[in-house]
């Protein structure tokens, strides 16, 4: 009995209220991705953002990709979101070509791209029908090496919840958050750059 008294004394000294004097010399011990999981976290407000230069420092480590989710789960703030040249400059393979394929590919959601739906269409033709329920339309691509990934709307539209898009909507649109499905992450890389490029 007297171990959980002392348990729960030392839990409600963790959750007292700490200074501001407290919190700014923690902050100071850390570096930049803790004060960014932090802040992300709630235990940190933005007035302790790092300043730019300290970001971009950390960001010149990680792979332009992995930045990109990084900012989508709200760690890094949307201003440091690459270019589509960063991005093209960031595939695995600058020479892949993807063409349209009858062939279905097995895999998983490895990303997602920004571009409205008549790009994809002057890309790779008309989309194919979804299953009617989680997706309305999809692309199924191949790059020369006989890699197959996959494009569509994942659980995007009236099909899926009558408050979403309506398929004949989604197309109208100036741009839209396409899913990638792909064996790996490099092939959904390889996509992405080659649609930035090819548009």
């Amino acid at each position: 009995m007297k171990y959980l008294k002392s348990y729960n004394e030392s839990i409600r000294d963790m959750m007292a209220p700490v200074s501001k004097e407290e919190v700014d010399k923690a902050v100071q011990k850390m570096d930049t991705i803790d004060i960014l999981r932090n802040i992300q976290r709630g235990r940190l407000d933005d007035s302790y953002l790092p300043p730019d230069e300290k970001i971009l420092d950390y960001l010149k480590d990680i792979d332009t990709f992995d930045r990109i989710r990084q900012i989508k789960s709200g760690l890094i703030p949307d201003k440091f979101m690459p270019t589509k040249e960063e991005i093209i400059e960031g595939m695995p393979n600058p020479n892949v070509i993807f063409k349209p394929t009858t062939n279905w590919g097995s895999g998983s959601g490895q990303g997602d791209i920004e571009v409205s739906y008549n790009d994809l269409v002057k890309l790779f033709g008309e989309p194919g029908e979804g299953d009617d329920y989680k997706v309305s339309m999809e692309w199924s691509v191949e790059d020369q090496d006989g890699n197959i990934v996959n494009i569509y709307d994942w659980k995007a539209t009236t099909l899926y919840d009558s408050d979403l898009y309506d398929p004949e909507e989604l197309k109208e649109l100036d741009s839209f958050e396409w899913n990638i499905g792909a064996k790996n992450k490099e092939d959904a890389k390889n996509l992405i750059g080659y649609v930035y490029k090819s548009i």
